[in-house]
């Protein structure tokens, strides 16, 4: 645990770039929930002379300006417009990033098997949405996301990453169940370690709800047997839980590297 001072005293170890999707879909969140002036607002306030393209990457001390700015100005709105932008993005990962093998390889899956497949690619593709933070995976159901770019140097009294929770929620409930919901239980603007989101069914945790082998393998070893998963075949071991036929590139997976900073 750290204290208030010393998160906003953090600073990022090297410039990344997270994608136009968390500009371009809180922009128009504003515009939609406030009005174009406050956009334009926001926009000046984070230096930008123009939405960026579809898939331009950007400066994530921009989005972060961007971001915060708006929770100053705009707090009683702030909440409501990260979670829209947060599940506007998602969808449009789904309708034009993710192959449409994958997504239907997970639909098919046991939940516990998606919930490990999810948090896998999740894992591989952090550099997105975590810029130059750390993805850590906890369990398969818990993750943490540390030195946020988005949050570094602000501070609050409790969580804030409305964005990435709604995301994540999204792509768990189109994919998985969708019943599941993510909460954020720790952030580091409140002084702890790292923003750690949670992904459960509101009855209780996914992994309580389904024993499929794989889902008693990783709930036992909490991914500490990760260095020993790349010797599975993911497309076989699926196929033989009975979730058909898929090709081993379309599950997107490869290699164990849990920091979005690293490839």
């Amino acid at each position: 645990m750290i204290d208030h001072e010393q998160s906003a005293k953090r600073v990022r170890s090297k410039q990344g770039f997270l994608g136009a999707q968390s500009v371009i879909r809180i922009i128009e969140e504003v515009e939609r929930q406030i009005d174009v002036d406050a956009a334009n607002q926001l926009q000046s306030e984070a230096r930008f002379d123009r939405i960026p393209a579809w898939d331009e990457p950007v400066p994530e001390g921009r989005v972060a300006a961007l971001h915060q700015a708006i929770r100053r100005r705009h707090p009683e709105a702030a909440e409501r417009i990260c979670r829209n932008a947060g599940r506007a993005t998602t969808d449009y990962l789904l309708g034009n990033r993710i192959p449409v093998r994958a997504q239907e390889l997970l639909i098919k899956a046991p939940p516990t098997v998606a919930m490990w497949l999810m948090t896998r690619s999740a894992m591989l593709n952090a550099q997105h949405f975590g810029g130059s933070g750390e993805f850590i995976i906890q369990t398969s159901t818990v993750f943490d996301l540390r030195f946020n770019p988005v949050l570094l140097g602000e501070t609050a009294a409790s969580p804030v990453c409305h964005y990435h929770a709604a995301a994540f929620e999204r792509m768990y409930q189109r994919l998985v169940d969708p019943d599941m919901i993510c909460r954020e239980t720790a952030c580091e603007p409140m002084g702890d370690d790292a923003c750690r989101f949670e992904v459960s069914r509101p009855a209780g945790d996914v992994a309580a709800t389904s024993r499929a082998v794989i889902g008693l393998f990783l709930e036992q070893f909490r991914f500490s047997a990760m260095p020993i998963l790349k010797h599975f075949d993911v497309a076989k071991v699926v196929q033989r839980l009975g979730v058909g036929s898929i090709r081993p590139e379309a599950t997107g997976i490869e290699g164990n590297s849990s920091r979005s900073g690293k490839s």
